[in-house]
């Protein structure tokens, strides 16, 4: 005798594949602690002590250079000069003529901790991938590591300072990566492969 599936299975069936295929479009995103937690074997930085943008990425046209005496009380992660993006344009944005994975500076420039640090990451169709925030110590210098690392590709970035006023974003030494991690199974995953096994279950016991 044909048997068709009980409608509430099919139900079921359909809305776990319509949360794996909801997750199956969001990067799995990854804060970094520091320059040390970088998994790529092959990377890019830029200090801009002597220019702003690279080969691989490009930043704002508003974007400047000024000394870390400046713009950071003279302090810095390395060399004497930080990458500057005042209140009024901000946030600083880079684009990337090849896909990243990590992404991770250094930023400063915080002389009031009334503000979050967010860096955002967005695909090739300028698409939010995620975001990670960082609470600024208040000191002013440029001595803070913000980074994260995306299983997607990464196509531009910004780092603002929480719709502040107070402060132009200042980074320093900032670092990509290119190679994406292996990442384990999506726990959604799992859990279709168990609806699938439940349902086959059910359709026995309904046949026997």
């Amino acid at each position: 005798m044909r048997r068709t599936m009980n409608p509430s299975g099919s139900a079921v069936l359909a809305a776990m594949m319509m949360v794996v295929s909801a997750n199956a479009s969001a990067a799995l995103i990854t804060a970094l602690t520091g320059f040390g937690d970088f998994t790529s074997t092959t990377t890019s930085s830029q200090d801009f002590e002597s220019s702003i943008n690279t080969s691989v990425f490009t930043f704002d046209a508003t974007a400047a250079t000024y000394t870390a005496a400046a713009a950071t009380s003279g302090v810095t992660s390395s060399g004497s000069r930080v990458l500057v993006e005042f209140p009024g344009v901000s946030p600083l944005r880079a684009g990337f003529t090849s896909d990243v994975f990590e992404i991770g500076m250094i930023f400063g420039n915080d002389d009031t901790a009334a503000f979050t640090a967010t860096l955002a990451v967005f695909d090739a169709s300028d698409v939010l991938l995620g975001s990670v925030t960082a609470t600024p110590n208040g000191n002013d210098f440029a001595d803070q590591f913000i980074g994260l690392r995306s299983d997607m590709a990464i196509r531009s970035m910004t780092i603002s300072y929480g719709g502040a006023t107070c402060c132009a974003i200042a980074i320093d030494d900032f670092t990509v990566g290119f190679e994406a991690a292996t990442v384990p199974e999506p726990a959604t995953l799992t859990l279709l492969g168990l609806g699938l096994a439940g349902l086959g279950y059910r359709r026995k016991r309904e046949a026997a």
